[in-house]
């Protein structure tokens, strides 16, 4: 038997053939990794270069010949992991921890965006629908998707609208949003630049472009991205607001100190809770393959009951008055919508 590992080694014979064989085995116990409980490494010969690791601690040992050494991790990746232990511990505490990360639900609306047919049932209103084209490639989960594009010199990419009313028997206070996005390989901004997201208008206002936001006639939410002048430069996600206490004419960039890179599809969430009319208790969060990035909890959207949430926009727009420096392309698949929060 070797001392690490349950291996019959052969005894001595007529021949020496059992000395090669013995020798791998001593390798093994070195080249393959221990791995049981902490309280059980003193039954283990720490030979110079064995492996042991703790399957209930995590810990992982080197031996050196007389000894088990434990190895240190760097201070970056312990901190991370004591950030987690404390999430799942602070999850464990508000009784959350047996919530997928993923929903199980059935969205209320669905999107694949990898057809002209899913495009047109998408499409209440809007205009530019020139500039959507479905692609088969790149691809997302095999099948084609849908490209929207910004011709170099200009500014207007398409625009479109989901009537919520159209899903809901009444237009809703709450809305999750999730799609797939992917910034293309040549992809550069020289401004900011807007993302589909959530709107609403009372016939007077469409809350963008300058519009006055007075709470009674309309509010805006979409996605958006921040100036990228090199390829090599990764791409700031935000949501772009306008609502009652924004810091002037425009609405307000809200980063979600978040980079995503060229030519990789992304998981986008977004989710909004309309304020009760007047109060500052709004909720809008965003994540990045199901992971938090942004949350805030004080915005004023609306002081009258009637003002809700009545579209999902996309709007792939540069600028500002900044037109594209080049060519821009999006692509866009999955579009799921539910009324509650998701994750």
């Amino acid at each position: 038997m070797t001392t690490n590992h349950d291996y019959n080694t052969p005894d001595e014979g007529s021949t020496d053939w059992h000395i090669p064989l013995n020798e791998n085995f001593e390798k093994l116990d070195t080249d393959i990794e221990i791995r049981d409980e902490e309280a059980n490494r003193s039954e283990y010969t720490p030979h110079d270069g064995a492996k042991f690791f703790a399957v209930d601690t995590g810990a992982y040992y080197l031996g050196d010949g007389s000894s088990w050494q434990k190895l240190s991790i760097p201070q970056e990746i312990a901190d991370r992991l004591a950030e987690l232990e404390e999430r799942v511990e602070s999850l464990e505490e508000d009784g959350e921890t047996d919530k997928s990360t993923e929903s199980t639900a059935e969205p209320d609306a669905y999107f694949s965006l990898d057809s002209e047919s899913s495009l047109e049932d998408f499409m209440d209103s809007g205009y530019s629908d020139h500039l959507v084209d479905i692609v088969s490639s790149p691809t997302y989960d095999g099948r084609d998707s849908c490209r929207l594009s910004i011709p170099s010199g200009e500014n207007q990419g398409p625009s479109m609208h989901h009537h919520l009313e159209n899903i809901y028997d009444t237009e809703p206070e709450s809305l999750h949003a999730r799609y797939w996005l992917r910034f293309d390989g040549d992809f550069r901004s020289s401004y900011n630049g807007k993302l589909p997201g959530f709107a609403a208008t009372n016939g007077e206002s469409d809350a963008s472009g300058g519009d006055d936001i007075s709470g009674r006639d309309g509010w805006s939410c979409r996605g958006a991205f921040g100036p990228a002048d090199s390829t090599d430069e990764p791409i700031d996600i935000r949501y772009y607001v306008y609502h009652v206490d924004q810091g002037g004419e425009y609405g307000d960039q809200e980063s979600w100190n978040t980079e995503l890179e060229r030519d990789q599809w992304y998981q986008v969430d977004q989710y909004i809770e309309l304020n009760t009319p007047g109060e500052n208790d709004g909720v809008l969060r965003g994540w990045v393959d199901e992971e938090l990035r942004y949350e805030r909890t004080d915005f004023r959207w609306r002081d009258v009951d009637e003002l809700t949430i009545q579209t999902y926009w996309c709007n792939f727009f540069h600028g500002g008055s900044d037109v594209a420096p080049t060519d821009l392309a999006i692509y866009w698949a999955d579009l799921h919508l539910w009324e509650d929060q998701q994750l």
